[in-house]
């Protein structure tokens, strides 16, 4: 049986029941959904809608399953870089409220986070963004949203 538009059709072949997944080229699955991990840069609102336009969203982090599986990702492609300035945008920020984390564009408060101790800092006054940043073993920090990141979109 294929199931047209899911991420997952189920495949019936000579008896045996195979799960195939449809996350596009250079996506990973896991749990359900298709993740893309940017090997560009771009500032915040560039990643926002270049996520859109691939049917997605940058990533939304709800909890410590999710966090491991990116957290995983991460270190393993970044395990020789020797920048530790290396961080991904997810769709969290505080741009409308400071010291109001939500994620974009559901604008769902945060109910799990897993912030660098002395983070969220705003520093100068310009972090809005939330990143997964490579010299906090990508724990959680925020970020100034014009910077240059790399970024996780998330496919249903």
């Amino acid at each position: 049986m294929l199931v047209i538009g899911s991420v997952i059709s189920t495949i019936l072949i000579q008896g045996t029941l195979a799960v195939v997944n449809h996350c596009g080229v250079g996506w990973i699955y896991h749990n359900e959904a298709c993740y893309f991990f940017s090997n560009d840069t771009d500032t915040w609102v560039e990643a926002f809608y270049y996520c859109q336009i691939y049917d997605s969203q940058l990533v939304s982090i709800t909890d410590q399953n999710e966090n491991n599986f990116l957290k995983t990702e991460l270190r393993h492609r970044h395990a020789a870089d020797s920048d530790w300035n290396i961080c991904y945008f997810t769709s969290g920020t505080d741009a409308p409220a400071e010291g109001h984390w939500e994620w974009t564009p559901s604008r769902d408060p945060f109910t799990f986070t897993d912030w660098r101790p002395g983070e969220p800092s705003n520093g100068g006054g310009l972090e809005n963004c939330l990143c997964l940043y490579k010299a906090h073993d990508f724990q959680w920090n925020d970020r100034n949203c014009h910077n240059q990141d790399h970024f996780i979109c998330k496919a249903p």
